[in-house]
């Protein structure tokens, strides 16, 4: 089984981003909450390669 949550920001002004090494995130998190969730069997696309499988790259 997989879960799927939607989340909304709590907040609505912009987000001020920090600068982190090469990346940018936001500055102090951003709160957030979740509104709705649900299940899904990890079967319904069978066509495609589970997310944890080795793809045998090399």
């Amino acid at each position: 089984m997989q879960l799927h949550i939607k989340l909304v920001s709590v907040e609505n002004q912009p987000i001020k981003l920090q600068r982190r090494g090469f990346t940018l995130a936001p500055d102090g998190g951003v709160p957030m909450v979740m509104v709705g969730k649900r299940e899904t069997r990890a079967s319904l696309r069978p066509d495609l390669p589970k997310a944890n499988s080795s793809h045998g790259f090399s």
